[in-house]
């Protein structure tokens, strides 16, 4: 990767690795509540803001089980997710309507999932494409292009590749991928599982960079305190604990998490030669070897007298990035981040949520009104309102309602307007979105034919077929393209 992409600065070193300390000792945090000392506190301050963000989600949309449903996902990775969007757009050059379906299901432990996705113009169906993964297996169907589904086993993808057909018919030299195996699952199937496999694999060097870091109670630092009071006058008797890491501990910890991503990658791919990938990542390293840090930084965490996390302020080069966690309910239901650049300019994010009686709100802002962001959830009719404006003349205007809402389960949103309007053109949709965290049916297709495996005059019929079947379907829109 070229330094062009910003990946390997002290700015950004500094923040990743300050995040991935925050993340290591949230995951590794074992002292228990009533922890006196500076460790044990911020342990438990920083392991306990997931539960303060799922509080929020909770409060903004009651009943919904939110915390349940974070759980199962990450735990077991399953889920559908079917979005039907449609849109009378068109009816003034005489098509009544026109739409796009997605449809997505997930059973990672089984090593199964499939993604459909349809689009229709009028009374035709312009596409039915269908992928699904089965193990080693991967099949793509399109009935309106061929009434089989292709097949491909990745196990053997490499050594199929040498199929004198396709070599022929491609008219390259696939020698070099003889011995291609792909494997979409030799990765950890969940959220939890990668988690967990990623800070086992790093727990050396994080353990290195816990036991050099120097976490102590300091003098407070009066500018912070009096930032927080800006966004709540309500914090105070703050304490504030010093967190200083060694550089070449947090370079550790990058080095290795790079690392690991390259492992991933090792895994799905192999028989490949991959140099210039590992180059880039050789190259990422050294980089991080040879950037210039101070010796030790700092990052300073104010705790409020319950102890919970208030504010987390990072000191990198010229500039201050202040993370707020200043809900007066649940610290997650306002936040804020800072950023005091080296003229001084202090560009804010900030996201709040508010309860009320019959309605709850959520108001994000980002820096100079770049993006705005505003959701009213009505807590009668289950009803959500969103309204998201840019600074680059785009707006998209959300209404709708959850139905059939079953708690930690999942729910159906109806979408009765969902309005995109770029520079004055607006194009209006209604539809629906199904989710469910119930363990869908993913099935091998019914009939298949393993595309890279057939003689010449089986290839020659499949060709044959799929263009007399492409004019036949999609002549008239290939006419108006100017492809036919």
């Amino acid at each position: 990767m070229k330094k062009s992409l910003g990946m390997a600065n002290t700015k950004v070193i500094a923040i990743i690795g300050a995040i991935l300390v925050i993340a290591g000792i949230a995951f590794f945090a074992t002292s228990k509540g009533g922890a006196t000392t500076p460790m044990g506190k911020l342990e438990k301050a920083i392991a306990d803001l997931p539960v303060e963000f799922e509080k929020t989600s909770e409060d903004f949309s009651p009943g919904f089980d939110i915390a349940k449903m974070n759980k199962k996902i990450e735990e077991d990775g399953i889920y559908s997710m079917d979005l039907n969007l449609n849109t009378d757009y068109l009816k003034a050059i005489g098509i009544d309507k026109a739409g796009v379906q997605i449809s997505q299901k997930s059973l990672p432990k089984d090593k199964k999932a499939q993604l459909n996705l349809s689009v229709s113009v009028g009374n035709m169906l312009a596409a039915n494409i269908d992928f699904t993964s089965i193990d080693e297996e991967l099949y793509l169907n399109v009935p309106s292009v061929y009434e089989k589904a292709f097949k491909l086993d990745l196990s053997t993808i490499g050594a199929d590749l040498q199929n004198d057909i396709i070599k022929k018919e491609t008219g390259q030299d696939m020698s070099a991928l003889k011995d291609l195996k792909v494997d979409l699952y030799a990765v950890p199937s969940t959220v939890k599982a990668m988690k967990d496999e990623y800070f086992t694999y790093v727990k050396s060097e994080f353990e290195t960079l816990k036991n050099n870091a120097v976490v102590e109670t300091g003098d407070l630092d009066t500018k912070l305190a009096d930032s927080v009071k800006e966004y709540n006058s309500s914090k105070s008797d703050l304490e504030q604990l010093n967190i200083q890491v060694k550089s070449q501990d947090v370079k550790a910890l990058l080095k290795k998490s790079i690392d690991y991503y390259e492992d991933l990658q090792s895994r799905q791919i192999t028989g490949m030669d991959l140099s210039e990938v590992q180059t880039q990542f050789d190259d990422l390293k050294k980089e991080i070897d040879d950037e210039e840090l101070p010796e030790v930084f700092t990052i300073k965490a104010l705790l409020s007298k319950d102890n919970k996390l208030v504010l987390l302020a990072f000191d990198v080069e010229d500039s201050n990035l202040n993370l707020f966690f200043v809900g007066e309910k649940n610290t997650t239901d306002h936040i804020v981040v800072t950023a005091v650049n080296e003229e001084d300019k202090i560009d804010v994010v900030e996201f709040k949520m508010s309860t009320g009686e019959k309605e709850n709100e959520i108001k994000v802002n980002t820096f100079d009104d770049m993006l705005k962001l505003s959701a009213v959830y009505g807590k009668d009719e289950k009803s959500l309102n969103m309204d998201i404006d840019t600074s680059e003349d785009m707006s998209l205007k959300l209404q709708g309602k959850y139905e059939n809402v079953k708690p930690g389960v999942g729910y159906n949103f109806v979408i009765d307007s969902l309005k995109a309007d770029y520079a004055g053109q607006a194009i209006d949709f209604k539809g629906n979105i199904l989710f469910s965290l119930e363990t869908p049916t993913i099935e091998v297709p019914k009939d298949s034919v393993e595309i890279l495996k057939v003689d010449k005059d089986e290839l020659d019929k499949i060709m044959e077929k799929v263009e007399e079947n492409v004019k036949n379907n999609y002549g008239f829109l290939l006419s108006m393209m100017g492809i036919l």
